[in-house]
């Protein structure tokens, strides 16, 4: 059987080129039809399920509503994860399902399920919220975001976007879907007086209750109506209290304490406004709403974006006057920024090579073969990933870009045969060498789901742009290099070299003049490479007789993994309500005595881990010490901009009052000409942003400067709030605190029982105050994990005297409902429809915004017995600091302890590790407890890591049946683990930060790696079945130097390829990581190329023609595939030695 490299041409050289000529043009017409996204749009299917609860509690909302829902959800089929975050007055819910569900039949079953146990749930919880996030194959990603301005308000700027703007860019072809936001609805406001109700008796959830019975619509059952005319009838009773249509809300009754009818006019004054803001967002002081472009997947991002660019400046003009339309977002902007540094690098990659492939080769042609090849990759490729559905998006662009050196490798080794050995009977190797790569790639399918819909493409770029460079290397340029008359001496003579006789002779004949200084030089870098091959012959020798003490020596290098065993056994305590003693085995007991002996542990134990750890200690001590924050800054010169951050200072204040805030400091600077554009964002009443850019003739003077400080004037006199002004000169800050809990170690705790749960974290965090002594200050207890920064919330604990509140002749429900009544909070009261408009009813008290605690203290309450009592005499108030979010994940509830520790890390871990387990021995079964930190994902959960032995298992069976031997493919595997140790030594070395990156290059080099011992195995073993009567190490020498050349060009092709991540600088996060793993490991793996492959031959063999190895007689070394010997396939080089090297 032959290769396909190997077999007589069916087709002319001619028919061949047209094939490929029209396959690149046909790239080249679908490369437009690519769909163009910022990230993938392929992603896990799920639900979300959202709920409001007005007014409630955080452990409310988790007892009555999210665990009822949890409950009644995580009975569905194909679940895969369930989460939720309660926090006060909303709750949560996130169902993961498999990859392949169908989600809307998902919905359609939860939706179900939730319809069933709403009637179960509070009166004035809300309606559940249920929204998709699935893999669909219309909706996409937002491209754009716009800001429509104006004088007016946000309801009506509101309109103008829906009824003119929407219809406009819904009509661009690829646009998903327009969003709104930013306008408040209507709705109905009931304001009491709080001194009236008290009069009357009557309390606000009177009075809401009156409004829902009045207006209720109830089913009363079934029924039998006998008619005479057509027998017995089944009929339904509906009960409807008035109909909405019909009814004022003057004419509610409402009944009273004293059971006295009251109307409703009577007690609150009824509003249909705009709803209460949650929010502020204006531009130059105009009230501002926000429009969401979404263009749908399959699409090129960038055209969409750009039609509806033209269509919004088409619809300036038709708007009313004093309105605006602002591009806010752009975010196709960082897809050209991404395609302009893939470009970037993928010019730099190609002409890094081609500058290199010329100064090796000095062959113009040559570098013209590569550089065609290359392109005819791309553009081939392009095919493919249009037929494959492939997105182009950052991760497949940066595929691309990595694949160019692994591309040039094939057509290197390829074009290196042709011109060297003019045939192309390398197919077998190039083949193997792609197959390896090629199945250690496909690992990544094997990846968990989240890891794999995000590098799927990035692989499956890779690995058609491989499997297309091989095609091209077989047939295209084979094809090429005969139509330019590249084939060297020999095949020129076979192919048309009568026809250009009378040119090469006179281009030899212009040479001659040249041909002495030329043959001195090859004369001396023949010498040369002979002294070379010869110390290289000796080198051998000495590899092979001390071949176990190099074994040795490169297993140390490489690190065993010693450190890793634990100081005792067994490493984790027994968990029970007690904490007895643990019963060893025997086993235990005998490691203890010896490995976790105390002087083992404290005095050899370090020593023994340095001497053995090798590279593996270094990169898993650099593991450990990395963080990964990746601040990413753009080269760009940029507008100089003023930002102003507003914080609350004092509990109480409400979101009008940061309004009022910013609105002053707003009229300020509209004052000023120089400035072009401010923006103000009131996010909540602790939070207000606001950044200032000026007009480009004031950009780069001192005006900034001045601005600066009359806002840091402005702000100095307004003493509720603390600011924060940047971005011209110093920073400056008057906030003498922090709003932030933050701790930089953390321990997580999980159970099922919130309570038993939140006293196991109460008292870990006892212990560990009192264990560290004085090291650590505060320790916070928070819901959720990893949470490492959490803004403070402030709450008053009211705690009621309930013996007080009996002797008073009142009760707790009263003493609540009038509390709240003089409190802030303005109580929903659901969606009413009333007068033809339905819209949402609040209730609200006319003094709710002019209370001060101190009122609600003095303030008189009327008691069941009509007595009059004031609330200090009933309450007790205590301000703490609280979290006020329960998180639980599959039903398990989550808990973070952190806290700041002053000292030494070794110290710190020591006193976490002790509590630690001191706990995990109080926690009973089903609770569990572990460190948090900053550490490598990829390390800490180590669940792929034994897919490497999943490749190594595939590039076995790759290389055992291209090779046809059992015992070949484990010297081909044994450069693997010397690449790995170049990854660790540059990691330790270069204080590289480890990420998702290392795991990515790993894969890569099991397949780079070993494509080096493939060429040279696969000649080694042509020359064995040759007949010729050589040693093995001479005949192993001949076939290293025939392929040392290529196999270094391929290497440093690679190399060159991937350096342009490494340029773009460390905060370059996977991508730098990928580079830097992959450079180190290719150029360490040239060690075990030159040491590890040829210790494996046996001293002093000796080949005798026909009967192959005389040390492997049942292993057939060298594919049958291979026809014609290399005594036929090189008589062109009979007059070299046998230890000398192919290339001049």
């Amino acid at each position: 059987m032959s290769s396909p490299s190997e077999q007589s041409p069916r087709f002319s050289s001619f028919s061949l080129n047209i094939v490929f000529v029209v396959l690149i043009i046909t790239g080249a017409v679908i490369m437009p039809l690519l769909s163009l996204q910022l990230n993938p749009t392929r992603y896990l299917p799920s639900l979300t399920i959202s709920y409001t609860w007005p007014d409630a509690a955080a452990r409310v909302i988790e007892q009555q509503v999210t665990s009822v829902l949890e409950g009644v959800i995580s009975t569905l089929p194909g679940v895969s994860r369930l989460s939720s975050t309660t926090n006060n007055e909303s709750g949560e819910i996130t169902v993961e399902f498999d990859r392949n569900t169908d989600l809307r039949t998902k919905r359609f079953e939860v939706a179900s399920l939730i319809r069933d146990a709403h009637s179960r749930l509070p009166d004035r919880v809300s309606y559940p919220v249920i929204q998709m996030n699935m893999p669909s194959n219309t909706s996409g990603s937002v491209i754009l975001s716009y800001q429509v301005t104006g004088n007016e308000a946000p309801s009506y700027i509101f309109s103008i976007a829906e009824e003119m703007l929407k219809p406009a860019i819904a009509s661009v072809d690829g646009v998903y879907s327009v969003d709104i936001y930013g306008a408040t609805p209507r709705a109905w406001e009931l304001i009491y007086d709080q001194k009236v109700l008290s009069s009357t008796g009557v309390t606000p959830g009177r009075i809401r209750d009156a409004i829902r019975a009045y207006l209720s619509v109830r089913e009363a059952g079934g029924g039998v109506d006998n008619l005479l005319s057509s027998g017995m009838q089944r009929t339904y009773l509906t009960m409807v209290g008035h109909r909405p249509d019909t009814v004022r809300w003057e004419d509610i009754p409402v009944t009273a304490g004293s059971g006295r009818v009251l109307m409703l006019s009577d007690l609150v004054t009824v509003k249909l406004r705009d709803e209460r803001a949650r929010s502020y967002y204006r531009i130059n002081g105009l009230n501002t709403i926000t429009m969401v472009i979404s263009a749908g997947r399959n699409v090129n991002n960038i055209r969409v974006a750009e039609e509806v660019k033209d269509v919004v400046e088409k619809m300036k003009s038709r708007i009313p006057p004093g309105h605006d339309v602002i591009l806010s977002v752009d975010n196709t902007g960082f897809i050209r920024e991404e395609i302009s540094r893939n470009l970037f690098r993928a010019a730099l990659s190609v002409i890094l090579l081609l500058v290199f492939a010329l100064l090796v080769s000095r062959d113009l042609r040559y570098m013209l073969i590569l550089f065609i090849s290359m392109v005819a990759t791309i553009f081939i490729a392009f095919i493919f990933y249009w037929l494959f559905r492939l997105e182009i998006h950052l991760y497949s662009m940066a595929g691309i870009a990595v694949s160019f050196g692994m591309i040039i490798s094939n057509i290197i080794v390829m074009t290196d045969h042709i011109k060297y050995h003019h045939n192309r009977k390398v197919g077998i190797s190039l083949m193997a060498a792609t197959l390896t790569t090629v199945g250690a790639l496909v690992v990544i399918f094997f990846l968990d789901e989240a890891s794999r819909v995000t590098l799927a493409d990035f692989a499956a770029v890779v690995i058609i742009n491989l499997m297309v460079s091989l095609a091209v290397a077989l047939f295209f340029i084979p094809s090429l290099a005969q139509s330019i008359g590249f084939a060297g001496k020999r095949a020129a003579g076979n192919f048309q070299g009568k026809r250009f006789a009378g040119k090469r002779v006179a281009a030899n004949i212009r040479r001659k003049r040249f041909a002495a200084k030329r043959a001195a030089g090859n004369f001396r870098g023949k010498r040369f490479a002979v002294r070379v091959t010869r110390f290289y012959e000796r080198a051998i020798r000495s590899f092979i007789r001390y071949r176990k003490l190099y074994l040795t020596a490169a297993v140390l290098l490489f690190g065993l993994p010693l450190f890793w065993l634990p100081d005792s056994l067994p490493v984790e305590k027994i968990r029970t309500t007690a904490t007895p003693e643990p019963e060893l085995t025997r086993w235990q007991e005998l490691y203890n005595k010896t490995m976790g002996n105390t002087k083992y542990v404290t005095d050899v134990k370090p020593i023994v881990n340095k001497l053995t750890g090798g590279t593996l200690r270094l990169f898993s001590d650099r593991v450990k010490s990395s963080n990964y924050y990746y601040f990413r800054g753009s080269d760009d010169v940029e507008r100089t901009q003023l930002s102003v951050s507003i914080g609350l200072s004092e509990e109480g204040l409400t979101l009008e009052d940061m309004n009022e805030v910013c609105l002053g400091l707003e009229n300020m600077i509209a004052a000023y000409s120089e400035v072009d554009r401010f923006t103000t964002r009131v996010s909540s009443p602790s939070s207000a942003s606001l950044t200032v850019t000026f007009k480009p003739e004031h950009d780069r003077t001192i005006f900034p400067f001045i601005l600066k400080m009359r806002i840091e004037d402005y702000m100095m006199g307004i003493g509720s709030y603390h600011v924060q002004v940047y971005g011209v000169g110093k920073a400056f800050s008057n906030q003498v605190y922090s709003d932030y809990l933050r701790g930089s170690y953390s321990i997580v705790l999980k159970g099922y029982n919130f309570d038993i749960l939140s006293g196991y974290a109460e008292d870990l965090k006892e212990r560990l105050i009192a264990s560290a002594k004085g090291r650590i200050k505060e320790v916070y207890v928070l819901g959720g994990e990893d949470r490492w920064s959490v803004k403070k919330q402030y709450r008053n604990i009211v705690t009621a005297d309930r013996e007080s509140v009996t002797l008073a002749g009142s009760d707790m429900y009263s003493l609540y409902e009038h509390t709240r009544s003089l409190s802030r909070n303005i109580q929903d009261g659901g969606q009413v429809f009333m007068g033809g408009f339905l819209a949402p009813m609040t209730l609200r008290s006319a003094y709710a915004e002019t209370y001060e605690m101190w009122d609600i203290y003095n303030e008189p309450m009327i008691t069941g017995t009509q007595g009059i009592v004031k609330l200090k005499d009933l309450l007790s108030m205590t301000r703490e600091i609280s979290d006020n979010s329960i998180s639980r994940e599959d039903q398990q509830y989550i808990i973070t302890v952190t806290y700041d520790f002053i000292g030494n890390y070794e110290l710190a871990r020591i006193i976490r590790d002790r509590n630690i387990e001191e706990t995990a021995a109080l926690l009973p079964l089903g609770y569990s407890i572990r460190s948090s930190s900053y550490t490598y994902s990829w390390f800490t959960q180590k669940n792929n890591y034994p897919l490497l032995l999943l490749v190594i298992a595939i590039i076995y069976l790759v290389c055992a049946i291209l090779l046809e031997s059992l015992r070949q493919p484990f010297i081909v595997l044994g450069l693997i683990p010397f690449s790995f140790i170049g990854v660790f030594i540059t990691f330790s070395l270069f204080k590289i930060q480890a990420d998702e990156g290392v795991f990515a290059a790993m894969i890569l080099l099991c397949g780079l790696a070993v494509n080096s011992a493939l060429y040279i195995l696969d000649d080694y073993n042509r020359l064995k079945r040759s007949g010729r009567r050589l040693p093995a190490v001479k005949m192993y020498l001949k076939a290293f130097n025939g392929k040392i050349i290529p196999v270094i060009l391929t290497i440093l092709s690679t190399i060159v390829g991937l350096l342009p991540f490494l340029l773009t600088g460390r905060d370059e996060r996977f991508w730098f990581a990928l580079a830097a793993g992959a450079i180190g490991g290719l150029l360490f793996s040239m060690v075990g190329l030159l040491v590890f492959q040829p210790m494996m031959l046996r001293r002093e063999q000796v080949l005798f023609p026909g009967t192959g190895s005389t040390s492997d007689h049942t292993d057939r070394s060298g594919p049958a595939g291979l026809s014609g010997d290399p005594g036929s396939t090189e008589p062109q080089n009979s007059d070299k030695p046998d230890n000398t090297v192919s290339h001049g």
